[in-house]
């Protein structure tokens, strides 16, 4: 992760849509325990195109597999 976070320069702008995507995670605290929320976003549209949500940190991958369709920066 720490070098995809170099390959982009802090240069968070995209020419076009499905050319440059961002992913975090979050956590929050309830009363069950944690649960873990990944988000992957789209530069461009500023849009989410995955996202998951579980107890557990294997959230990440869940997040990339639920992309919309086919799609890959």
């Amino acid at each position: 992760m720490r070098q995809r976070m170099i390959l982009l320069e802090r240069d968070f702008s995209a020419a076009a849509l499905d050319k440059r995507w961002v992913a975090d995670i979050t956590y929050v605290r309830t009363w069950q325990g944690f649960l873990y929320v990944a988000f992957v976003l789209d530069l461009f549209s500023r849009r989410v195109v995955g996202w998951s949500m579980r107890n557990d940190l294997k959230t990440r991958a869940r997040a990339r597999r639920a992309q919309h369709g086919d799609r890959q920066p």
